[in-house]
């Protein structure tokens, strides 16, 4: 957690999932380091161009399973 303190952490798993920690009160920080970071930028990028569209009824029944 003191890792988290002065500035966002970036957390990534084994699989390449990436998680961001920091400090609930410092929501506008986060935004500005994630605005800085080339690897998320390259996600949003990669993001933007998928259209797959998944249907809300689809995606509540497997919650739901």
């Amino acid at each position: 957690m003191k890792l988290a303190e002065p500035e966002p952490l970036l957390l990534l798993t084994a699989d390449g999932r990436e998680f961001v920690l920091s400090l609930a009160d410092d929501f506008e920080q986060e935004v500005a380091a994630l605005r800085k970071s080339k690897k998320f930028q390259e996600f949003l990028e990669v993001r933007s161009k998928d259209k797959t569209q998944i249907p809300l009824e689809v995606i509540e029944k497997e919650t739901r399973s």
